[in-house]
């Protein structure tokens, strides 16, 4: 049933489940639909209130169950990963870059502190420290300079004062770029950047 056009009597039938407690996925059973098909049918339909606290049990249990996935995916990732090696680290360095990584010299741009401190830990490993890294940033004017100096400055692990630019750009964008963009850049970079390519290069002639 799943691809075909929805019929009349299909979108009452859902929203007649819907009005009385079923769950996205119990009608996505009854159905046979997909759940983004049915989401779209019970937007706007309200849960009669004789059965709003069965579905509020139901969600509820919901929840449970998501929390209980997360801690096992959580406790299997850490038992396969253990402890990160060199050479693994050098593998997300790789993947990393060959992602999110300029083609022509060695600078990264994203607005994810955490991409950017898994990429600063890892470029470690091939000879690039801290006082070979140019850190910039890009915000819009809507955004605070001094706020996103500071909390980029905190995310690089370095001072303030060594943040050699900022890109201000025109607009609003506070609520998926808080604190703008932060580009690093690797002075003298030329060497390591040839590197990591030819890494990427290893990898793709490997597995592809």
């Amino acid at each position: 049933m799943n691809g075909k056009i929805i019929t009349k009597k299909e979108a009452n039938q859902i929203k007649n489940l819907r009005q009385k407690g079923h769950s996205i996925s119990e009608i996505c059973t009854v159905l046979g639909r997909g759940k983004s098909t049915i989401q779209r049918y019970t937007k706007e339909v309200a849960v009669l209130p004789e059965f709003a606290d069965i579905l509020k049990r139901k969600q509820g249990g919901s929840i449970v169950r998501a929390e209980k996935l997360w801690k096992e995916s959580e406790y299997n990732a850490k038992k396969l990963l253990k402890k990160i090696s060199k050479k693994e680290k050098l593998l997300i360095l790789a993947a990393i870059y060959w992602g999110e990584g300029t083609k022509k010299d060695l600078n990264i741009i994203n607005s994810d502190p955490d991409l950017i401190r898994v990429f600063i830990s890892c470029i470690k490993e091939i000879g690039v420290n801290k006082d070979d890294l140019r850190v910039s940033i890009r915000i819009y004017d809507s955004i605070n300079i001094n706020e996103s100096k500071k909390y980029w400055a905190k995310v690089c692990r370095i001072n303030i004062k060594s943040i050699v630019n900022v890109n201000v750009l025109k607009g609003k964008k506070e609520g998926k770029l808080p604190y703008g963009m932060c580009r690093v850049r690797v002075t003298n970079g030329t060497k390591s950047f040839k590197l990591i390519i030819s890494m990427i290069k290893f990898i793709k002639k490997e597995l592809t």
